[in-house]
């Protein structure tokens, strides 16, 4: 409607159901064509700035909602030029399994459309009524289960989406009143909270994908990396579910190439954002340490790329930034500091208890910087080779 659009799932009190709406424009004849015969009506330009003027590609988001269910019930507004605007409903039935089923299925939404010419004209047209809806029956308990789960998603990645998607003004969600609203619109992101005066860094669930084009590129939890990254100039796999970032054996991937390019600026961006929550004094800042080399096997992403250009560069900032609360100290220290003769000694040992009794008795001995009691276990988790550790066997020289 030129102003945004919002979005709106219901469930049935039965939960045999589920209905997708928005205020998006009305259809066109080509746009129900193209869904009635699957074809993607979106392209892959760029405008003036270089930012892609769609996010989706070749109807793959559609067709993925077939796992609610293979019929749909579409219902819509239509508006051709010069001709009033008119309100449709017609069934996709994509169940079949022979090519002359969904043939049959095909042509009989075509001739639901074809007679639209003989449906009332609508008078009282408004833009920002929920006039589009998706209904999905939930005929069994696998597209229950995916429909739950799907909810479910929603709450990890839609503040995400909306902060990537200015489109979006807001959506509901079934349940509980669940409430989103588009509030800003940036490249990389961490979830904060705000408490006792403090802002505080919060970690990303491991259930929130790490790369967006707009949408979330669901898959791409296993990329490690402290922040949410989003770019519309991504170039996604066919599945969506990750973005080329290797190399093919004979000649570069020219889509992995600016996949990469895009990654690399996001490191710098993500460095300035901590470098920010240090100098403004945030809390949790061992939030900022959540990655690790990438040690899940998968087909867009190069392991060895990752460590050379993610993990080496981050960490190679970050140990110099004072982000460590210690027992000895109010400021806080950097996890390592060559110019300095201040140094964090993080415990070690082999279980919780052990590492709390090596932190108990170094405590006592004067000139030691440990991080707080209560932060051992985080630390433990997040710190390298390069850092320093305390062992049995230092605590032994001293």
């Amino acid at each position: 409607n030129g102003q945004g659009v919002r979005f709106l799932i219901e469930t049935s009190a039965q939960q045999d159901k589920l209905v997708f709406k928005h205020t998006g424009k009305p259809f066109t004849a080509d746009d129900i064509r193209f869904l009635i015969e699957q074809i993607s009506t979106k392209d892959r330009s760029k405008n003036e700035g270089g930012v892609r003027t769609s996010t989706g590609q070749f109807g793959t988001g559609f067709l993925s909602t077939h796992l609610l269910s293979e019929k749909v019930t579409v219902s819509g507004v239509a508006k051709e030029p010069e001709l009033d605007y008119k309100r449709f409903s017609f069934v996709l039935d994509r169940g079949g399994f022979e090519l002359a089923e969904i043939e049959a299925s095909v042509e009989a939404a075509r001739a639901a459309m074809a007679r639209m010419d003989e449906f009332p004209s609508l008078t009282d047209y408004d833009a920002n009524a929920f006039n589009t809806a998706f209904t999905y029956p939930l005929s069994d308990d696998l597209s229950k289960l995916a429909a739950k789960d799907g909810i479910t998603d929603l709450d990890y990645c839609l503040p995400y989406t909306l902060i990537y998607t200015p489109e979006i003004l807001e959506i509901q969600l079934p349940g509980e009143d669940k409430f989103f609203k588009v509030v800003a619109n940036t490249a990389v992101s961490i979830p904060i909270s705000y408490a006792a005066w403090q802002i505080q860094v919060e970690p990303i669930s491991r259930m929130t994908p790490k790369l967006f084009c707009n949408f979330p590129l669901v898959g791409t939890e296993v990329f490690s990396f402290p922040a949410v990254i989003n770019n519309p100039n991504f170039e996604p796999t066919d599945a969506r579910d990750g973005i080329y970032l290797t190399d093919a054996d004979s000649r570069p991937n020219p889509n992995a190439e600016l996949n990469k390019q895009v990654i690399q600026l996001a490191v710098d961006l993500f460095l300035e954002l901590a470098e920010f929550a240090v100098q403004n004094n945030w809390g949790k800042l061992y939030n900022l340490l959540s990655f690790k080399p990438i040690t899940i096997s998968t087909d867009w992403v190069d392991r060895l790329w990752h460590q050379d250009n993610v993990v080496n560069p981050l960490r190679k900032r970050l140990i110099n930034l004072p982000i460590v609360r210690t027992n000895s100290s109010d400021e806080r220290l950097p996890l390592k500091d060559p110019a300095s003769d201040k140094k964090v000694l993080f415990p070690d040992g082999p279980t919780k208890e052990f590492r709390e009794k090596l932190w108990f008795l170094t405590s006592r001995l004067s000139g030691t910087s440990l991080p707080l009691k209560d932060e051992i276990e985080t630390w433990n988790a997040l710190i390298w080779e390069e850092c320093e550790y305390l062992d049995i066997k230092r605590l032994s020289e001293w």
